[in-house]
């Protein structure tokens, strides 16, 4: 359910706009503000990098994150 993520990673390679941040409208288009939202650009290693983030911030001991939403997706080249 939307109202349990507690945070959004967006882990892709390419992105559709420099500024905002892809993470931001994800954001936006969810319906959830206020809920901390970043990218992780690696690449093609992108969805790995956001899963050892996505899992440092659930095993810090504050437990502030229990629900993070990691979306992926890629453009593929066209040609």
């Amino acid at each position: 359910r939307l109202e349990e993520i507690d945070a959004i990673v967006n882990a892709s390679g390419s992105v559709e706009q420099m500024i905002p941040d892809g993470a931001c409208l994800i954001q936006q288009a969810l319906g959830l503000p206020g809920v901390p939202s970043f990218s992780v650009h690696a690449t093609c290693l992108s969805f790995v990098a956001a899963l050892q983030v996505a899992a440092g911030l659930l095993e810090r001991r504050d437990a502030r994150f229990h629900n993070i939403l990691i979306v992926s997706a890629e453009v593929s080249s066209a040609g």
